[in-house]
């Protein structure tokens, strides 16, 4: 009777050796033209409300990067989006307080009642002195002229993700998304 199965050892191991690790090889691998991959999707905003800055209710935290501490507060960096602004008096329950909406923002110091942080290309001064209503105060156009918002591409991302279209407006940001035949790869 035969069950499919070869009891020959020598095919077996040719199976191993051979034909399995080609198999293998491409899963995962490159795209093979027709499906759907997990990636990353930019994240667009409109070229002309790039520079708008504005403070929200608070919203939960989704690709948070740097923490900055000043104070009883604490100042979460939401990759590309913004500042949360958290109260820490009782570190045991801290409360979100709000979210200050700086598009491509990824980095802030902070002296004093003043916040400084990138705004994609430009570097601006924000008075905090009144949590309530910050205000920017400055604005330094193009000190980072290579900071583009996210770029062309995911940070420190290795995979597919979709290409950037530039008529779409700036990429403030990325996030991980089901992808229908990517064409982008890093």
């Amino acid at each position: 009777m035969n069950s499919g199965y070869s009891t020959n050892p020598m095919k077996n191991l040719f199976y191993l050796v051979f034909i399995l690790p080609l198999l293998a090889s491409r899963c995962g691998g490159e795209s093979w033209g027709y499906d759907t991959s997990r990636g990353m999707k930019p994240i667009y905003m409109p070229a002309e409300s790039y520079d708008q800055v504005s403070l929200q209710s608070p919203r939960p935290m989704t690709q948070s990067a740097k923490i900055y501490a000043k104070g009883k507060l604490i100042f979460a960096i939401e990759q590309g989006e913004g500042v949360h602004i958290i109260d820490n008096t009782d570190s045991t329950k801290p409360q979100k307080l709000r979210f200050l909406r700086i598009f491509g923002c990824n980095d802030i110091a902070i002296k004093g009642t003043t916040m400084y942080a990138d705004n994609f290309t430009d570097l601006i001064t924000i008075d905090f002195s009144r949590l309530d209503s910050p205000r920017v105060v400055n604005r330094i156009k193009n000190l980072y002229p290579n900071n583009n918002g996210e770029g062309n591409f995911p940070k420190d991302y290795n995979g597919y993700f979709e290409c950037v279209d530039e008529k779409k407006g700036k990429v403030a940001g990325w996030k991980e998304s089901l992808l229908d035949n990517p064409q982008c790869r890093r």
